[in-house]
């Protein structure tokens, strides 16, 4: 494991949130398309609601504590915990589409985490890999971010501005948007992820869990539909 030092731990970051990450994240809406389908989103608007609203909510109460209750265990080497916790990302995902996407995402995550691991890590990293029986990518997210160093607030806001920017991305291929349109929405959302990183620091695992019923729904039909453009 490495320590942050001073700001080394930006690179790392940037490459994390790089939509060019080879982890396919491209393939997947992660359930928009399926909202699309049914005709709860239609514009930009309606995009900015539901990343505001439900993307948001379930990063807060879902996968911004697990990032940090699997750092918090990756650090101790308390690799039961990490297991436990990999199992309840899995869980938390109401839909197959979604559960599957995480983990084809995080399959990917962690074969790029290791090529570009360093000869002192390689033992702590297969000790954790070994300990990911659904390698979901939040649980493999909070690997390498702890094997590089990013801090703990940063690499959380980091995660969520990567999921805002890739439902953008795929909401310019759904909905015809226009970049200068999302872009707006993206500036605008970012007080309401650093309060929404801030408010998930409080939630402990027991708490950990979300209701969004109309996102899975949708998510579910999307796996059976006749034509779509996306994996999930």
């Amino acid at each position: 494991m490495s320590s942050p030092s001073e700001n080394t731990w930006i690179p790392a970051l940037l490459q994390l949130t790089d939509p060019a990450l080879p982890i396919g994240a491209y393939a997947h809406s992660l359930g928009l398309e399926g909202l699309v389908q049914a005709g709860q989103i239609s514009s930009v608007e309606e995009l900015a609601q539901f990343l505001q609203r439900d993307v948001l909510a379930s990063a807060e109460e879902v996968d911004l504590p697990i990032i940090r209750l699997t750092r918090e265990a990756l650090v101790r080497k308390d690799f039961a915990a990490v297991a436990e916790l990999d199992e309840l990302a899995w869980a938390a995902r109401q839909s197959h589409e979604l559960r599957t996407a995480s983990a084809k995402m995080g399959r990917q995550l962690i074969l790029l985490a290791d090529s570009l691991l360093l000869d002192t890590q390689r033992e702590f990293f297969d000790q954790a890999k070994a300990h990911l029986p659904r390698q979901q990518n939040i649980t493999v997210l909070a690997l390498y971010q702890i094997l590089h160093g990013i801090p703990l607030e940063p690499g959380l806001s980091g995660y969520v501005w990567q999921m805002f920017s890739g439902f953008a991305q795929a909401g310019l291929k759904l909905l015809h948007l226009g970049p200068f349109g999302i872009q707006k929405m993206l500036t605008a959302s970012l007080p309401l992820i650093e309060a929404s990183v801030k408010k998930s620091l409080l939630i402990p695992e027991e708490e950990v869990g979300g209701f969004l019923p109309m996102w899975d729904i949708c998510s579910a039909q999307h796996e059976f539909a006749e034509a779509r453009l996306f994996i999930s």
